[in-house]
């Protein structure tokens, strides 16, 4: 690295310093290049950028700081990541589409002639099953759907359970 200094300066410095006497010419640029080889030996990080002290605790400061926003946040604040907010959401509006349709639901029950049968096989059933039967009866199918929903039918039978 030195080389190419030195090579770079002497040829800087040889051009304008030409026109003077041979021993002026050769004491100037001598002196020169002793200067530059004294920069050049030196650490090369203490010449190109002096670093305040204070600078480390500063970022060591405030990386420790960043952490602890970040598990505070997290952990107590509420923030969450974009996944979660999705998954939130998706739950969020299957939940409003259920409670909607609801009273469809129970509309479409009691407008069904085999609804007080089935409403006694619900009643008879296990807690696992009811939603088996509101779904198999149709009554949780929304309109242009082929299948039933299963928040509808938790929320339909429900709603029909305490209606009795």
């Amino acid at each position: 690295m030195t080389v190419i200094y030195m090579y770079a300066l002497k040829s800087a410095i040889s051009s304008p310093l030409k026109n003077m006497g041979d021993i002026r010419y050769c004491v100037l640029k001598e002196r020169i290049l002793r200067a530059i080889l004294r920069v050049c030996s030196q650490n090369r990080l203490d010449i190109i950028m002096n670093i305040p002290v204070w600078t480390k605790p500063a970022f060591m400061g405030a990386a420790a700081g960043a952490a602890a926003l970040a598990i505070i946040g997290f952990g107590w604040g509420g923030w969450v990541t974009e996944g979660t907010a999705m998954e939130m959401s998706n739950k969020q509006s299957m939940a409003a589409t259920a409670t909607a349709l609801t009273p469809y639901c129970v509309q479409k029950s009691r407008n069904d002639p085999d609804a007080t049968g089935l409403m006694v096989e619900i009643n008879d059933a296990s807690r696992f099953q009811r939603r088996g039967i509101v779904e198999k009866a149709g009554w949780a199918t929304p309109l242009g759907a082929d299948k039933p929903d299963r928040a509808l039918a938790e929320a339909c039978l429900i709603a029909l359970t305490s209606d009795t």
